[in-house]
């Protein structure tokens, strides 16, 4: 190859990529047909030294182009993301102030007495002053009498003793047995009991006690020979209801005994106010 036929490639060849260019900015009255041609037309020069021009070096970075139209917006939200675990509890929180008292419940009811105190050791008060006098009772009275020993005992073991059939009375009421040994009580209350008779002989040991209602109640009154008594006097107070019964009972151990002159009263005594 000449250098005249390598100019000349190498004109073609700038000539093309200016076309090249002017063809990409939008110049459509640049045909590059006609420059086809004219390459064609220079195809072969007699020899085969030239068939189109050899590709010449890379030319220099053409200026960059216009910046595109933005492109359209992004969607703005993304896949809503899984829940987390649950988180550790917090600190308990600080307490609360007090709330206001409540109403008054209803009262229970009364529990048991409890058990009684010991006594306290304080004195004796002193004694308060004497009540007034009741009014009297009414006394009533019955005497049996043995007159001028008409009538002696004589005392084997255990016997009742046996009244006079003369004798006073005061207040009629009084019932007695036959033979005189046994008195019954007209009303209740509190009588004196007393018993009076005379030793007339005794050889031995002979006691005298009442009998209430058969049963040997009271005081004794015991003698003997060797005594130097010569009357026997036995007094008892006691409580008695209507329809008992008072008699006197003698016991002796020895060889004899005699009385005379025996005596039973019975008084009621007045009630206390």
């Amino acid at each position: 190859m000449n250098k005249t036929t390598f100019f000349l490639c190498v004109s073609l060849l700038f000539c093309q990529i200016g076309l090249q260019a002017d063809s990409a900015a939008g110049n459509s009255n640049v045909n590059i047909d006609n420059f086809t041609d004219i390459n064609a037309s220079h195809h072969h020069h007699g020899n085969n030294d030239c068939h189109l021009c050899p590709p010449g070096p890379q030319g220099a970075t053409g200026p960059q182009g216009p910046q595109g139209p933005a492109g359209p917006t992004g969607p703005t939200e993304g896949v809503t993301g899984a829940t987390g675990s649950t988180g550790a509890t917090g600190p308990t929180g600080a307490t609360g102030a007090t709330g206001p008292t409540g109403a008054t419940g209803v009262t229970g009811a009364t529990g048991p007495t409890g058990p009684t105190g010991t006594t306290g050791s304080g004195a004796t008060g002193a004694t308060g002053p004497t009540g007034p006098t009741g009014d009297s009772g009414t006394a009533v009275i019955y005497f049996y009498d043995y007159n001028n020993n008409a009538i002696p005992q004589t005392f084997i073991g255990n016997t009742s003793v046996i009244f006079g059939d003369s004798g006073r009375e005061t207040n009629s009421g009084f019932t007695f047995s036959s033979p005189f040994s046994t008195v019954t009580i007209p009303a209740s209350g509190t009588y004196f009991l007393q018993f009076t008779t005379a030793l007339t002989e005794l050889t031995g040991l002979l006691s005298f006690q009442f009998e209430i209602n058969g049963t040997p109640t009271g005081p004794t009154a015991t003698v003997s020979n060797n005594s130097a008594l010569t009357t026997v006097c036995l007094n008892f107070v006691t409580t008695l209801t209507i329809g008992d019964t008072v008699q006197i009972n003698a016991s002796f151990i020895g060889e004899s005994a005699t009385i005379s002159n025996s005596t039973l009263t019975i008084t009621s005594l007045p009630t206390p106010p």
